[in-house]
């Protein structure tokens, strides 16, 4: 299975999020705050912003920064732990 990348699509309305289904899968819609989060290939990723982009049901379109925060937090405290090694 390829990796996969989330990205944060803000919509001018929830109810657009059906739209978003033909370019991947859709993980989550927030109806207050008008924002789905969506799981495409990574391959395939910036073409797919860039015909969200383009789409009239689409406000704004990021990567979503999860992995990155990840990866700070790792670098912060050091190597990672297993924390299943420290109840032993």
């Amino acid at each position: 299975m390829e990796e996969q990348v989330a990205l944060a699509v803000w919509l001018d309305h929830p109810r657009s999020a059906r739209h978003l289904r033909r370019y991947g899968l859709v993980h989550y819609v927030s109806e207050r705050f008008r924002y789905a989060v969506l799981y495409v290939e990574r391959r395939r990723a910036p073409a797919v912003i860039r015909a969200l982009r383009a789409s009239r049901f689409v406000v704004r379109v990021e990567p979503s920064p999860y992995r990155e925060a990840v990866e700070a937090i790792v670098n912060l405290n050091g190597e990672a732990r297993d924390p299943a090694a420290d109840e032993a």
